[in-house]
């Protein structure tokens, strides 16, 4: 922070606890209302009303005329409102009660229990019900793993695959886009450029009116805003879409999508009504802070220079407090990308359910591209691999 900044206070922590404590100790209740009535020489009767929900009780006892001490409506009010422990309060009580008769509290305490225990039956039942047939129109997900794509930053990366048996390259929009285009296409495969999650409209407007953008009829997205302007081709969503239920992916069912990198095989195994395909990433550093600002100007120039080119002079890391590395990589922006020292290897595939696996590269070089290419090709012919000793790897969520 730079001496006469302002400098804005976002935690407060004797907020925070006091919002604990009150939290902590708050008990959340269902209103009710209760209605009380009777005649001497009949049975009392006790009605509860939830939403739409009524429960009537009997007492076992009659009302009678009292010899000494008659029950007040005050005394049967109270009694009627300890609910203790349980997820009600009686939010209004109505008693229709005569002055000069009697009824035991003990009576009265049980009706309230015998009440309240079947209302929470019926609603339990129902809940149950209607999950039931909630689930049985839901239809469980089969798929299995049909092929590999792939996602590299250079035209270095996707000469060393261009060969191989891969469904689909996705290339960043870049300057070596078009080179990309054409070199897929000299050897019948396809390229699908993807954007980045931080962008700006002109950038994007540039691109839709481009040359490039008539050669393509694919494209992966990571934002609401790159989907709407390129409605007009066939959008994939990317895992910055965080799909992460059925119910997301059934909204999105037009839409091809990458997984959120948050789910487990658990999760994912139990997706259901999926129509569209889906991928799961497999390998790759993962993106753990998108920043528009640029610390790698910023340390030479004290601002953000766009196109100082100070990012391609060398390999620029952030170092924490236990002296771990990340990653800093640069866009065409000029933002900054901060990627995970831990890079997601999943070799445990095998009962899978999703359509594709997706291989994430960044800054790795043609032979390692080449040879993280082929163990997963022998991951997915059910052959038990050791992953290499020379990645840092993390199985992120997949294993939860």
């Amino acid at each position: 922070v730079k001496k006469g900044e302002s400098v804005y206070k976002i935690i407060d922590i004797e907020l925070i606890e006091k919002a604990k404590t009150s939290y902590q100790k708050e008990q959340i209740k269902n209103p009710i209302t209760m209605h009380f009535s009777g005649q001497i020489n009949n049975y009392a009767t006790l009605k509860i009303y939830y939403r739409d929900t009524i429960i009537e009780i009997k007492s076992n006892q009659v009302i009678e005329a009292a010899t000494s001490a008659p029950l007040s409506k005050e005394h049967i009010k109270n009694q009627l409102a300890k609910l203790g422990n349980t997820i009600f309060v009686a939010e209004k009580i109505n008693i229709e009660f005569p002055e000069n008769a009697f009824l035991s509290l003990k009576e009265i305490n049980e009706m309230r229990r015998q009440a309240i225990d079947k209302l929470i039956v019926l609603l339990t039942s129902t809940k149950k019900h209607n999950i039931n047939i909630v689930e049985n129109n839901r239809i469980l997900t089969n798929k299995t793993i049909k092929g590999i794509y792939v996602r590299v930053h250079s035209l270095i990366q996707l000469n060393a695959l261009i060969d191989q048996d891969i469904k689909g390259y996705y290339f960043p929009l870049s300057k070596h886009l078009d080179e990309a285009i054409q070199l897929a296409k000299k050897h019948q495969k396809k390229v699908i450029p993807f954007i980045n999650f931080l962008n700006n409209e002109k950038q994007l407007m540039n691109f839709k009116n481009s040359n490039s953008y008539q050669e393509i009829d694919e494209i992966l997205v990571g934002d609401y805003g790159a989907l709407k302007i390129f409605n007009d081709k066939k959008c994939i969503l990317d895992a910055t879409f965080n799909l992460y239920n059925s119910y997301a992916l059934e909204h999105f069912k037009d839409y091809n999508a990458i997984l959120s990198l948050e789910m487990s095989k658990k999760q994912i195994n139990n997706l259901t009504n999926i129509s569209q395909n889906i991928t799961m990433i497999a390998y790759g550093k993962t993106i753990n802070m998108h920043i528009k600002h640029c610390l790698i100007s910023e340390h030479y120039f004290k601002r953000k220079k766009i196109g100082c080119n100070k990012c391609k002079e060398g390999n620029y890391k952030l170092v924490d407090r236990k002296g771990e590395k990340f990653e800093i990589q640069t866009d065409e922006l000029c933002n900054n990308l901060i990627y995970n020292n831990h890079c997601i290897y999943i070799k445990n595939l095998d009962t899978l359910k999703v359509d594709y696996i997706l291989l994430s590269f960044l800054n790795e070089d043609a032979k390692t591209v080449k040879f993280i290419f082929e163990e997963f090709k022998h991951i997915l012919s059910d052959e038990n691999r050791q992953i290499p000793a020379f990645i840092k790897h993390t199985s992120g969520y997949y294993n939860d």
